[in-house]
């Protein structure tokens, strides 16, 4: 159901939105956006991959989001007339199609089928968040990691002959920066699990066997 979910408002966005706004092209490790601008755009993703995330005054982060084809980001901060919490960075090169605010509120008051769509976007969302709001409150290092890779893998994975692989080579500083935790502490736990056989590393690719 949540892959039929996911499919359904990103087919929905590319309906209504994918002919519409600008388009542009950023190269990898762009920062679309830096938190604390009001909103004039929202981005549907026509390739690509990003992430949202928010950075302390320490500069540690702590990644939220992971968005790619079919997504649109800035939708809440366009919705609310307030100022992003946010930054976005590209982890891949990106298209994107810039689609106005006004023209996006107008699309949704007049579709029944769009702000349904957009319903169903922002309840996946909320559910991605909400266990990395349990991890942060009641989990160690290791268990946040296991619990974010499970979850990747359900919400991502692919199905090989290997086991169910995860579609990107993610660093240990990228899976760090999502569990609010140390690269050297992700090293550690990554020998460990593959050491037990919880994960496999086949060419920098994650699988779960």
């Amino acid at each position: 159901m949540q892959k039929d979910t996911v499919d359904f408002y990103r087919r929905c966005n590319f309906k209504y939105f994918g002919e519409y706004g600008q388009r542009e092209d950023y190269p990898s490790k762009f920062m679309i956006g830096c938190g604390g601008v009001y909103a004039e755009h929202v981005y549907l993703i026509l390739s690509g991959r990003v992430r949202q995330y928010f950075i302390n005054s320490r500069g540690v982060e702590k990644t939220m989001l992971l968005l790619s084809k079919g997504d649109i980001f800035g939708e809440v901060t366009a919705l609310q007339r307030d100022m992003d919490q946010v930054a976005t960075q590209t982890l891949t090169k990106v298209s994107v199609c810039k689609i106005p605010v006004a023209y996006f509120e107008k699309m949704l008051r007049e579709n029944a089928e769009l702000s349904f769509s957009m319903a169903l976007m922002l309840s996946y969302k909320i559910r991605i968040l909400m266990p990395q709001i349990q991890d942060a409150s009641f989990c160690n290092a290791e268990e946040r990691l296991k619990n974010l890779l499970l979850r990747l893998s359900i919400q991502q994975g692919i199905l090989t002959r290997q086991g169910i692989r995860l579609p990107r080579k993610y660093t240990h500083e990228e899976l760090a920066n999502m569990i609010s935790s140390t690269r050297s502490t992700v090293s550690r736990i990554m020998k460990r699990l593959a050491e037990e056989g919880v994960i496999k590393i086949i060419d920098r690719y994650i699988y779960f066997p």
